[in-house]
């Protein structure tokens, strides 16, 4: 944090960054928006780490949205191959237990 910062606007980049991670899980009161958003006017590091989160934050949520489509249309799951090797890992390891073989 740059020394010459008014001692008002005085939040550390710990603080600032912490701020902006929470505010994509929850929205920020007046004042932590408020501190934030100044100590972002002064620091170039935490202002480029909020352009990033946010961008981030954009693409995890269009692949979210992209994977719901693809679940809706039935476009994403299992392979019946995939599904057929899992239930003959479950029996053979059920018949292992049953008759006292190797786990």
């Amino acid at each position: 944090m740059n020394p010459s910062k008014p001692r008002l606007l005085m939040m550390s980049c710990r603080e600032a960054t912490d701020l902006v991670s929470a505010s994509l899980d929850r929205p920020l009161s007046i004042h932590e928006r408020f501190m934030m958003r100044a100590h972002l006017l002064f620091c170039r590091a935490c202002n480029e780490y909020s352009r990033q989160i946010g961008i981030l934050e954009k693409i995890l949520r269009l692949r979210r949205d992209e994977r719901i489509d693809l679940q809706e249309n039935g476009e994403i799951g299992l392979t019946e191959e995939s599904r057929e090797k899992i239930l003959r890992s479950i029996r053979d390891e059920m018949r292992n237990r049953e008759s006292g073989g190797p786990s």
